[in-house]
């Protein structure tokens, strides 16, 4: 039985990834619109380098430091936390993972050491931290702009981001920079107000409804850009302007509403086709695109909230739905369902739709 996709007052979340070698991510919730309704969605953001460590195997003792910084920083005591850090650092060789280097140069410049900060951020050059935008949306590095050291910082990172790019291209030099740099305008545009809300207080509902305004005029004004790219040239593989050009297409488009998912749906599964698209990524636009057109889903891919209680919305064919899932590579729906704390059953997934779904 086909069950209404969308009912009023209910929310919807779901997992989403743009392909980037070796990216590490962070994800966060965002508001967006189906026929009327507030939906939410959980977003992967792209935010750390294509190199996740200096050392791949981590001692214990190094993990424990880390986990008393993090207990430090929760209470904002950050000259203890970023101890913590350093003292990791150094009784591993002087070692240590991308996310928590970048948390040793954010508490450094929390507290107004300008040194500390340049030390660490010096060393994830040189192993290709290339995400400027994440820095750019952190109010910890607010007080540092303008200052021709920090600027000249931020400049070497931007370079790792196009050198990057560069390495991952084979024809680089034949690819079409204006469309490259009218991407990279857009990708920042979709990506920085996602990263400020990482950094808002819950409770700070003004700079929310803000940064969510904000939000949704980019996503507006990105996919129409998108929509004239796409008009004008065709789809743009990535022999015009890269993989990450290719991401940052079908991040717009995973933004989208409905008119436009359908517009572009063809160009869209033609890339999945050629591999410009993963699998896995387009079973997320799938979902999303026939949830939009109130019909069920079929990957499993989207999780609806009623209230403070995650379910799983409608599902074409839900005894089948694992074996769809591990054909193109998705973990099996018992585990991708925990980080909702969804149990998955057969039985508990119609008694949530009834319970939840249809009220």
């Amino acid at each position: 039985m086909k069950m209404k996709t969308i009912q009023k007052n209910q929310k919807s979340v779901s997992m989403t990834h743009i392909q980037q070698v070796g990216m590490m991510t962070k994800q966060h919730n965002c508001i967006t619109k189906i026929k009327g309704y507030n939906i939410f969605f959980i977003f992967f953001l792209l935010i750390l380098s294509s190199s996740n460590s200096f050392s791949q195997v981590l001692p214990e003792r190094y993990q424990k430091l880390i986990d008393s910084a993090r207990i430090y920083r929760s209470t904002n005591k950050y000259k203890e936390a970023v101890t913590m850090l350093e003292r990791a650092f150094a009784e591993n060789g002087d070692k240590g993972l991308v996310q928590d280097r970048y948390e040793a140069g954010r508490l450094w410049a929390l507290i107004g050491n300008l040194d500390s900060v340049e030390n660490q951020f010096n060393k994830l050059v040189k192993v290709g931290y290339s995400s400027y935008i994440e820095i750019e949306a952190d109010s910890a590095f607010k007080k540092l702009e303008n200052i021709p050291r920090w600027e000249n910082l931020k400049s070497k990172i931007k370079a790792n981001y196009y050198f990057n790019d560069s390495i991952q291209s084979n024809n680089y030099e034949s690819l079409d920079k204006k469309l490259i740099h009218i991407l990279d305008t857009i990708y920042e545009n979709d990506q920085l107000p996602r990263m400020k809300l990482l950094n808002v207080k819950a409770d700070d509902s003004l700079e929310m409804k803000k940064l969510y305004g904000e939000m949704s005029k980019n996503d507006s004004e990105n996919q129409n850009r998108i929509s004239l790219l796409l008009d004008s040239y065709g789809w743009l593989g990535a022999e015009k302007v890269s993989q990450r050009g290719i991401n940052t297409v079908f991040l717009v488009l995973q933004h989208a509403p409905l008119d436009i998912k359908q517009k572009y749906i063809d160009m869209v599964e033609r890339a999945v086709s050629k591999g410009e698209i993963r699998a896995t990524d387009y079973a997320l636009f799938q979902d999303r695109y026939l949830l939009q057109r109130n019909d069920n889903q079929k990957y499993g891919t989207q999780v609806g909230k009623s209230g403070s209680a995650y379910y799983v919305l409608p599902i074409q064919e839900p005894t089948k739905v694992d074996e769809f899932r591990s054909k193109i590579g998705l973990p099996p729906m018992k585990e991708y369902l925990k980080r909702w704390k969804i149990i998955w059953s057969l039985e508990r997934y119609e008694k949530d739709l009834l319970k939840y779904h249809n009220k």
